[in-house]
């Protein structure tokens, strides 16, 4: 098996963060800008082949993929499926990384080329009004008798297909992954490290993280999620996935250290009452890990400093290289 023509995959690994879908649409755009150059879509369509295709092959049909088309998308779910189980378990793992690079690069452009189809989102807006959220969600993720318009059933099950969930949230509409598509089609293939890591972005998902500028979550889960991804990487040193982990670490961290644009943690440069006790918690119950040492000894910085955000505070934080949620200001 020739593996140079994978080594790009790796090289791009943590643009995988679609998963992220619970941080919102917004944040892809950076995030991508600050890994690597998402690859254009490509115009002609591509036959899509009916037998297994060897790694090589794989990475070469995703490459063909119009990355706009969820049609596309679900067509490079069903070439996997076929070929994934007559793979080594390294090429399975290279394969499903393969993949995912291309998936979240194509959430992207669908994104894009869903908002500028004004009719068809015209055509969403009528159709859902007056439903609940529950029954916007119902109507857009499942193909049925519902859905009178040809062009929304069709969509629906193009998104479907694609592994894609349409979201709704104050009138607007975007695409983010489903939880629990890729876990439950591809994991049994897939080494331990990579199982573990799509079970815990599955279940981050389906819990939820933030939704315009605001937490969808506690702190006390914001502060486990920190840990849960400590653990992973000292559990997988050496998993392929390991920047990615560490990405979604130090978000976390971040978050709970900051907060968000209207879930701040310092009021006037003041830490928010409330999250005394969370820091309390969080150094007592993690006190033998990184993450809990590192946030004890922030909380003592602040005690000394009458938890105001002063020079001494920051100059902590820089020191221990933690990251202020992009475009926040305190």
């Amino acid at each position: 098996m020739n593996h140079q023509k994978i080594k790009p995959v790796l090289e791009g690994l943590f643009v995988t963060i679609l998963i992220l879908a619970g941080l919102g649409y917004w944040f892809y755009p950076y995030y991508l800008s600050k890994t690597i150059n998402p690859v254009a879509p490509q115009i002609q369509p591509v036959k899509e082949p009916t037998q297994p295709l060897s790694l090589a092959e794989y990475q070469d049909y995703l490459n063909s993929l119009d990355r706009s088309q969820p049609a596309a998308v679900a067509g490079g779910i069903r070439v996997l499926e076929r070929s994934i189980p007559h793979y080594s378990g390294k090429d399975a793992d290279l394969a499903f990384l393969a993949f995912n690079t291309f998936y979240i690069e194509a959430q992207n452009h669908c994104n894009e080329t869903f908002w500028r189809n004004e009719a068809l989102i015209a055509k969403i807006r009528s159709a859902t009004q007056g439903m609940t959220a529950d029954q916007i969600h119902e109507y857009l993720n499942q193909p049925s008798a519902l859905q009178k318009d040809p062009e929304i059933k069709e969509f629906a099950r193009q998104i479907s297909s694609g592994g894609f969930v349409l979201k709704s949230r104050a009138g607007n509409f975007y695409l983010v992954e489903n939880p629990d598509f890729f876990y439950n089609k591809f994991s049994k293939y897939l080494s331990e490290s990579l199982r573990e890591f799509l079970d815990l972005r599955r279940r981050e998902t389906a819990e939820g993280f933030t939704a315009n500028g605001d937490l969808l979550i506690s702190f006390k889960k914001i502060g486990e999620r920190i840990i849960n991804w400590e653990v992973y990487l000292d559990k997988y040193p050496d998993s392929p996935l390991k920047e990615l982990a560490d990405y979604h670490r130090q978000l976390y961290l971040g978050v709970f250290l900051f907060g968000m644009e209207d879930s701040r943690t310092f009021e006037r440069k003041r830490l928010k009452p409330e999250l005394k006790a969370v820091y309390e918690d969080f150094s007592e119950r993690f006190s033998a890990t990184k993450s809990g040492d590192l946030i004890g000894r922030y909380y003592e910085v602040l005690r000394a400093n009458d938890y105001q955000y002063t020079k001494e505070v920051a100059d902590f934080l820089e020191t221990n290289q933690v990251q202020i949620y992009p475009g926040l200001q305190l």
